[in-house]
């Protein structure tokens, strides 16, 4: 996912790579200490942009539960592939099962593009058939800390 998202530099691309993989590891902002500690300990994720990466992600947790994405959580899934019937294998970064619904979130770390709605609509269509039931696909971009419902 992240190696087909443009960048106006290395480190940004960079960031673009730590950021997913930090935010696979992570559910919760209470868990985003534990997780830095563990980036620090293992030597993981440069130190210059582990900063920068914990606080994009406390920015997306506190948006996302004032966004209410959080309510009445069953199982949360990270980089979970997924095979489709007659088609590709997708991975999306997170689904949110909730009690009467999902959400599917896509983080984007580089600038906008029409390909990303593409993308998470192909996610809630397929994900809309597994689950039967309501999915609500949103892109998080990083860098404006703009949640886009789709």
């Amino acid at each position: 996912d992240e190696l087909s998202e443009s960048h106006s530099s290395q480190s940004e691309r960079l960031f673009g790579i730590y950021f997913h993989q930090f935010m696979s590891q992570v559910n919760r902002s209470e868990q985003i200490p534990n997780e830095i500690k563990s980036q620090k300990e293992n030597d993981l994720i440069d130190s210059s942009i582990l900063n920068r990466i914990a606080k994009s992600a406390l920015l997306f947790f506190q948006k996302a539960e004032d966004l209410g994405l959080f309510t009445n959580v069953v199982r949360i899934h990270n980089e979970q592939s997924i095979l489709i019937p007659n088609g590709p294998f997708i991975r999306p970064d997170k689904i949110i099962e909730r009690a009467d619904d999902a959400v599917v979130v896509d983080f984007k770390t580089g600038s906008t593009d029409k390909s990303h709605y593409e993308q998470i609509w192909n996610y809630k269509t397929a994900l809309e058939e597994i689950y039967q039931k309501p999915v609500k696909s949103i892109l998080y971009y990083t860098q404006q800390n703009e949640f886009l419902e789709i």
